[in-house]
C-alpha cells in the first residue's frame, strides 16, 4: 500500500502516509511548529458527523438486539449535516502511470507479478459490478485461460484478479500472478 501511495500525485490525499511513529507523529511536527493534537481535533470537528458515516452490523443477536446496541453506543454521534469530503483530481495521471518496479522481497522464494490498473470510482456501479466480470474472465482457470497458458509455458502457478481499492473518487483493479523462477525471467 505504501508503495502505491508513493507513486501517486503528491497533491492527492491518497499520497499521504497512513501511519506513523514517535518521530513522524511528535518530533517532526514539533520541529515544524505544528500542534498535531489541535490538527486532529480540527479534523474531527470538520469531518466526524453521523451523516457521512456508514455502518454494517453483523452478529448472532436478533435484529432488535443489534439495533438496540447500535442505538446505545452510536446515537450520541453528532450529525452536523456536512457534505461528504471530495478529493481534488485523480491520484494517478499520465506521468504516474506505466511504471515497472522491481521490489526485492524480504523472504527468499517469493516471485510475483502484480499489475495495478487505476480507474474511475465504481461504487456507483454496484448494481452491475463491472470488476466482477473482469475478475471472472481474467481469473478463470480452465482450458484456454490466461493461467492455463502461463502454466503451459511453465511461468506461473497461480493467478488472481479483482478490485483492490475502492475510494469515493477512484478505484483500482489488480492482477496478481505467482510466478515460477522461469516466469520471473520472462517478465
Amino acid at each position: 500500500l505504501q508503495l502505491a501511495k508513493s507513486l501517486c500525485r503528491e497533491s492527492h490525499p491518497f499520497s499521504k502516509f497512513g501511519s506513523g511513529n514517535l518521530v513522524t507523529l511528535k518530533e517532526e511536527p514539533a520541529e515544524r511548529g505544528l500542534d498535531l493534537r489541535q490538527m486532529l481535533l480540527k479534523f474531527h470537528k470538520d469531518y466526524y458527523s453521523a451523516n457521512v458515516m456508514k455502518l454494517v452490523v453483523l452478529g448472532k443477536e436478533s435484529l432488535p438486539e443489534l439495533e438496540n446496541l447500535c442505538v446505545e453506543y452510536l446515537s450520541g454521534i453528532p450529525n452536523y449535516d456536512i457534505a461528504a469530503p471530495v478529493f481534488p483530481g485523480k491520484p494517478f495521471g499520465p506521468t504516474e502511470l506505466s511504471k515497472q518496479l522491481s521490489v526485492v522481497p524480504v523472504r527468499d522464494g517469493i516471485r510475483s507479478l502484480d499489475l495495478q490498473f487505476p480507474m474511475r470510482e465504481i461504487d456507483s456501479l454496484y448494481l452491475c459490478k463491472p470488476t466482477r466480470y473482469l475478475s471472472h474472465l481474467i481469473g478463470h482457470e480452465g482450458k484456454g485461460s490466461i493461467l492455463a497458458l502461463l502454466k503451459d509455458k511453465g511461468w506461473a502457478n497461480e493467478l488472481s484478479s479483482g478490485e483492490s481499492r475502492s475510494c469515493s473518487d477512484w478505484s483500482a483493479f489488480s492482477i496478481s500472478i505467482e510466478l515460477t523462477a522461469e516466469g520471473l525471467q520472462n517478465v
